[in-house]
């Protein structure tokens, strides 16, 4: 029962981050819950400027689908009012919460813009974010990123809309974020280049406490370029250090 939990996760029922997490829980009681059925558990006492929120259970917010546009207009509502609770509850209780939502939403200071999310990071350097109808063949940048999908096509075959131009990198990296842990997905000699410590800067000034962080590598010595920050790290994303990542999300919810 959600009343006995020591982490709430909400989550959709086919998501296999939130069963891993779960099943690498030893001695903490780990409860996975959909939203509706968290949100009818969920109570919040105002008294004053203090707030109580019951059960006070840590809690891990997963991505969750929105009703559909075409659903009744009575399931639209009842889903708005669940998700408000929660979110309410998330934001005020004082227990630990992955990700907590705040004034930027559950997304914290993440933007669909690379270039706002690498300045809002503060971290050195930056690539040009380009907007066109269609993108012409640049001899000095090899690779657009979309940022409606975040594919990485080549210079002339990048989609309508906006995208970040890019030289071509020697490889790519991922740092996936955990509180103050920090985990590369691969063991690829990166030089003097710490990705760890950047991901974590960069994490700590969007405010998230788990993220997947994803860079480019250049050929040389030049620093890494931040490609994308997602606050709602996927299985796949994890895959690599799954059990690092699961243990550290425990520790960081019990803490």
């Amino acid at each position: 029962m959600l009343r006995d939990a020591d982490i709430i996760v909400i989550d959709e029922a086919d998501d296999p981050l939130s069963a891993a997490v779960a099943a690498h829980a030893e001695r903490e009681h780990v409860v996975r819950a959909r939203l509706t059925d968290a949100a009818r558990a969920m109570t919040i006492t105002q008294d004053g400027p203090a707030a109580t929120v019951d059960p006070p259970a840590a809690l891990l917010l997963r991505p969750l689908r929105p009703q559909p546009a075409m659903s009744d207009a009575d399931d639209r509502f009842s889903w708005s009012e669940a998700f408000a609770t929660v979110w309410s509850a998330a934001a005020l209780t004082d227990r630990p919460v992955v990700n907590r939502p705040g004034e930027w939403g559950w997304s914290a200071r993440t933007s669909a813009s690379a270039v706002v999310t690498h300045r809002r990071t503060g971290l050195d350097g930056e690539a040009a974010e380009a907007y066109w109808h269609a993108m012409r063949p640049d001899p000095e940048f090899g690779f657009h990123q979309s940022l409606d999908d975040w594919r990485l096509v080549e210079a002339g075959e990048a989609p309508f809309g906006r995208s970040r131009a890019l030289r071509r990198p020697r490889g790519w990296e991922q740092v996936i974020v955990v509180g103050t842990d920090a985990f590369r997905v691969t063991t690829a000699d990166l030089g003097a280049r710490d990705l760890e410590s950047d991901s974590l800067r960069a994490t700590a000034r969007l405010g998230l406490s788990f993220a997947a962080v994803s860079w480019a590598i250049p050929d040389g010595d030049e620093p890494a370029v931040l490609a994308r920050v997602n606050p709602f790290p996927t299985f796949p994303d994890c895959r690599p250090v799954l059990t690092d990542v699961a243990r550290a999300l425990i520790r960081w919810l019990t803490r």
